[in-house]
């Protein structure tokens, strides 16, 4: 019998496909995945020689609307039955290669098995990336066909295309030359007919029937059905109900063909099956009956009546059919396990393969008995560990969810008692597989026994009295020691979690002792280190009502690791925590895939849904102290400290950094930081590390990151103190003047208020600012003393052109202002009066010592620092009686609207000055408008002084609002 076909593969053309030179089953398997693409091939697009047109028309007269269906096969899984049935039979075989090379031989191997299936009308050797030279063989090896090396994808399944539309043409020149033959021929038949007077008579039908047949592969249907409407007549005139019942299967393929598999005549379908079926019948053929009743239930099952399809093949193995033996009843009650399997209704499925199982064993078929009945422990929600196995799975096919199904179960109205329902038929099944496991005595087996009765622990403890799951433990215990190693067993007990933990460095701040890990794999929350000890942490409970050992306990992984077997005991009705130790050997990813344990002397394996780790290389590990916890410091004083910086593990650094937080608290020596960037492993090595105690009291951080020799992965640690500041040396003020050789303040600043109007000059004085031409100006600080010793105070200011320094010493609690020249530059900002000035101090009583930084600036005294961008310079004459002065400006930046004022000036007796005296006689112009964009500017002015001395001149550049720059000298008139 054979229950591999159905209704709708009676009108295909069935292709075996074979492999040469072991051709691996998975290339196999994608040539006839690319063949099955184009398995359905139009005759419009086949190119018909006038020769292949005359073949055809001998059986088919609309041969070329029709089309050809293929079904490919990659083993011999049909059968013989021709000429019956076409369908039953390999018509093309196929040999597939690839880079063949020894292609004569796998011609002449394809060759003689094709010949060896008497059905087979075409035949060819396909062969896929041959070699360059094998074009040779073709001239000799007419069926070689040969694809072109190297296609993509695409243009391979184009070229496999042509190839199927090419030998489609040629096979149904086949077809036209089988009918030639059977019409030739005296009779038609069967190997086991021998009536050659009957079916001489038979000829006709038979001749017929093989038409419609023919007919029906090339899709013409309609043809078809008319050819089997004449076969029928002739052959029921001879009484042939063989080939009765088979034209009636073909009638009914072709009317399900002609409804394009829409189900809207299955009546009428279902009709012609029962007339084939009760012809099979009367030919005295039960098998053949069968197969058509499992025709039939598909059909049912396929348009949606699944329980019509099971009931049509449950009365097929309750009835009494002659001919069908217990072996075929077998074959039947498996075929219908597996139906109901692929349907999902498992318990219907159990039925049947214990069914089998239970025939099997009658027949003393023991073996095949046990393998049913564990098709039917499968069923019935019994998985068990098999030998070679890595793991048992826990958990319940995706596909149905199984802890609903035994609640359903257990709740119907039939359940009553302890093993009824549901749970009876998992102890029954389990107490079957005992019974037959002990008749089967090969060593395959041995050991079977045990893991049935460990089975019935396993599953049905929850019924069991604890009297007998005690009874059952020892049964386990007496013969565990004849079950091999290799064999595993599902767990007694439950895996609730599993859980590594991380190899944590987390820093304590306080102490600084264990550094923290800075991760470089953003995504993955879990790295370990290798050749470290890492723990995974598993919770376990025990549902059984006696202590459980768990010997030899250890985790499976997938990777290079050490994984250290502990034991352990887990009491009875108890849920506990254990730890498992593993140590990684190799860098890179680490899978934890489960737990293997040893329970009453049997392996057990749980496994879990991988737990995937990342393991880095071993990573150096730095221990930080500092000489100090507290420093007591005066205020701007500075201090050295040491931090002792040891290496405790065997792993060199391949860089180091410090930082210090506030930042500008600490000064390093950069010498000492280059030497510990490759501090060796298990050495010391001091940083010094210079304290300013520039603010108020504060903890100091020093945070350190150190990288393993490859520099990509990073750790940190850190260290803290406590930095108490007391009252030293204060900064009260630090501004910067304009330096004058003249006083400019009372010679201009305080003069008569009628010199705008006579000058025609600015009338707001508080906008003058007195910034005038000097290439200098004056540096004041004002610094206090608040400690209990005298100090001394060092300035220093550091010119381009010169060096100023001033030293004084300051008693306790007394203040002293300090004033030096400071050389005017562009761009004034604190950082560049930071580089220029310094101020240091030292206590005369003791070693302590300082430095000032960030000195308290006004910023709008900024100006006074700015480079001038304006220069005056005079030059002296006599012109006859009177004198000359030349008056010349140069200017760095734009001066529109602006003029050159002249300021005459007179010093009096009593010390004041006044402005134009009445004794100075003058030519010339006191403000002159200064033209736009010129750089330099020279005036000249003529003077007649009445008295000999005493008479001076000023000049300044301004606006008629406020002069914006001075001459920082006078000239003598």
């Amino acid at each position: 019998m054979n229950f591999n076909q159905e209704l709708e593969d009676i009108p295909k053309v069935h292709v075996l496909l074979i492999g040469v030179e072991n051709l691996p089953d998975e290339k196999l398997q994608m040539y006839c995945d690319i063949l099955a693409t184009y398995s359905k091939i139009s005759l419009e697009s086949v190119n018909f020689t006038n020769e292949m047109r005359d073949l055809a028309s001998n059986f088919s007269s609309t041969y070329s609307d029709g089309y050809v269906n293929y079904k490919f096969h990659i083993k011999n899984d049909i059968g013989a039955s021709y000429p019956l049935h076409l369908f039953k039979n390999f018509l093309v075989v196929f040999g597939i290669g690839e880079h063949v090379s020894d292609i004569m031989s796998s011609y002449y191997f394809i060759s003689k098995t094709a010949g060896s299936i008497p059905s087979c009308r075409l035949w060819r050797l396909l062969c896929f990336e041959p070699n360059e030279d094998d074009s040779k063989y073709e001239q000799e090896a007419k069926n070689l066909i040969l694809f072109h090396p190297g296609l993509a994808h695409d243009r391979l399944c184009a070229s496999v295309e042509i190839v199927l539309q090419d030998l489609t043409g040629m096979l149904i020149a086949e077809f036209g030359r089988l009918a030639e033959e059977m019409h030739v021929k005296e009779c038609i038949y069967l190997p086991d007919e021998n009536d050659f007077a009957k079916l001489k008579k038979k000829k006709n039908g038979r001749y017929i029937k093989l038409i419609g047949d023919l007919c029906l592969l090339l899709g013409s249907l309609i043809e078809a059905n008319e050819e089997y409407v004449k076969a029928l007549e002739a052959e029921n005139k001879t009484s042939d109900w063989l080939w009765v019942a088979a034209t009636y299967e073909s009638i009914a393929a072709t009317e399900l063909m002609l409804s394009s598999g829409q189900y809207q005549n299955l009546e009428a379908i279902l009709s012609k099956l029962g007339e084939a079926k009760f012809n099979y019948t009367k030919a005295k053929n039960p098998m053949l009956a069968i197969e058509c009743q499992y025709r039939m239930a598909k059909l049912y099952i396929n348009s949606g009546q699944k329980f019509k399809g099971i009931e049509i093949m449950t009365r097929v193995l309750d009835s009494e059919i002659d001919g069908v033996d217990q072996y075929d009843r077998v074959y039947v009650a498996k075929s219908l396990g597996d139906l109901c399997k692929s349907l999902g209704y498992h318990r219907k499925s159990g039925f049947f393969y214990k069914l089998a199982a239970h025939k099997c064993y009658d027949n003393m078929n023991y073996q095949d008995a046990l393998k049913l009945m564990d098709e039917a422990a499968e069923s019935y929600h019994i998985k068990k560990g098999e030998e070679g196995e890595t793991a048992t799975k826990l958990k319940a096919d995706s596909s149905f969810n199984w802890t609903i199904h035994n609640q359903r179960e257990n709740m119907k109205p039939w359940v009553r008692g302890q093993y009824q329902g549901w749970k009876n038929l998992q102890k029954l099944t389990l107490e079957y597989l005992k019974a037959l496991s002990k008749k089967v005595s090969s060593s395959a087996n041995k050991g079977s026994t045990v893991k049935y009765t460990w089975d019935l622990l396993a599953i049905l403890h929850s019924s069991f009295t604890p009297e007998l799951q005690t009874q059952l433990k020892l049964e386990i215990e007496q013969d565990a020691i004849h079950v091999p190693s290799e064999h595993l067993f599902r767990p007694l007990v439950q895996l609730t979690s599993l859980k590594p933990q991380k190899y944590s460095l987390e820093v304590n701040i306080e102490n600084g002792d264990s550094p923290f890990l800075f991760n470089p794999f953003p995504d993955k929350g879990l790295n370990w280190i290798t050749d470290c000890l890492n723990i995974v942490r598993a919770v376990m409970h025990n549902p059984l009502s006696f202590d459980v050992p768990l010997d030899h306990t250890r985790l499976l992984v997938e990777g290079a690791a050490e994984c250290c077997p502990t034991s352990h005991t887990l009491p009875a009705h108890s849920t506990e925590s254990f730890e498992y130790y593993i140590v990684p050997k190799t860098l890179g990813n680490l899978k934890i895939v489960g737990v293997h344990m040893q329970m009453l002397g049997l392996n057990c394996t749980i496994q879990v849904d991988p737990i995937e780790i990342e393991v880095m290389q071993r990573l150096p590990e730095l221990k930080v102290q500092a000489d100090q916890n507290k420093v007591v410091m005066l205020s701007s004083e500075l201090r050295t400290i040491n931090l002792s910086i040891k290496n405790i593990s065997s792993e060199p650094l391949g860089n180091f950094k410090i930082y210090c937080e506030p930042s500008e608290v600490a000064t390093f020596d950069t010498e000492q930081l280059e030497t510990l960037k490759t501090l060796r492993s298990n050495s010391q090595a001091q940083l010094q590390v210079t304290l300013n105690a520039y603010k108020d009291s504060t903890n100091v951080k020093f945070s350190i990151r150190y990288s393993n020799s490859e520099g990509k992965i990073w750790l940190s640690d850190s260290v803290s103190l406590f930095m108490e500041v007391i009252a030293g040396v204060e900064i009260l003020e630090s501004r910067m003047e304009p330096l004058f050789e003249y006083s400019w303040w009372e010679d201009l600043h305080k003069v008569n208020p009628s010199m705008s109007e006579i000058g025609n000059s600015f009338g707001h004085r508080d906008k003058d600012r007195g910034i005038n031409d000097h290439s200098f100006c004056k540096f004041i600080v004002k610094v206090v003393n608040r400690s209990k010793d005298d100090l001394e105070i060092s300035a220093l200011i550091t010119n381009l052109s010169l060096v100023e320094s001033q030293q004084v010493i300051i008693p306790p609690e007394q203040t002293h202002e300090l004033s030096l020249l400071l050389e005017r530059f562009e761009n004034v900002t604190v950082i560049e009066l930071n580089k220029r000035i310094s101020i240091e101090w030292r206590s005369l009583g003791n070693n302590r010592r300082g430095k000032i930084d960030n000195l308290p600036y006004e910023t709008p005294l900024f100006i006074y620092a700015e480079q001038p961008k304006v220069k005056f310079s005079a030059v002296h004459g006599n012109d006859g009686p009177f004198k000359n002065v030349w008056i010349k400006v140069t200017f760095e930046e734009d001066h529109k609207g602006d003029y050159l004022y002249l300021y005459p000036l007179k010093r009096l007796p009593d010390g004041n000055k006044k402005l134009l005296p009445q004794d100075l006689i003058l030519i010339g112009s006191l403000a002159i408008s200064l033209n736009e964009g010129e750089k330099e500017c020279v005036h000249e002015l003529k003077y007649l002084p009445l008295e000999k001395f005493g008479y001076c001149l000023v000049a300044a550049v301004g606006s008629k609002s406020c002069v914006r720059w001075w001459s920082h000298e006078s000239w003598e008139l």
